[in-house]
């Protein structure tokens, strides 16, 4: 694991983007994304058409707070859906 949990492109200080290592599910994931709604669309899930809630750090995030939900590095970010039958 690396200390400086944001890393930068070749040029720091240039016009590049902030990837940061997220815990997603259990999974390392590098992520650029600076939101929890971004890290949402950047993995193909749309808030808008699944039944899912998602959980930062141990704590329920409300739907409502995906968009201004703020990822730092090293996050844990957990998504969870309903199964069905039993």
């Amino acid at each position: 694991m690396q200390p400086d949990t944001d890393l930068q492109g070749p040029t720091a200080g240039a016009a590049t983007t902030a990837v940061r290592r997220l815990e997603l599910n259990g999974t390392e994931v590098h992520s650029a994304a600076l939101t929890l709604q971004a890290l949402l669309l950047e993995r193909g899930l749309d808030p808008t058409q699944r039944a899912f809630a998602c959980a930062l750090n141990g704590v329920f995030v409300p739907r409502a707070r995906w968009a201004a939900q703020s990822l730092r590095g090293n996050d844990r970010v957990d998504i969870v859906a309903p199964v069905v039958g039993g």
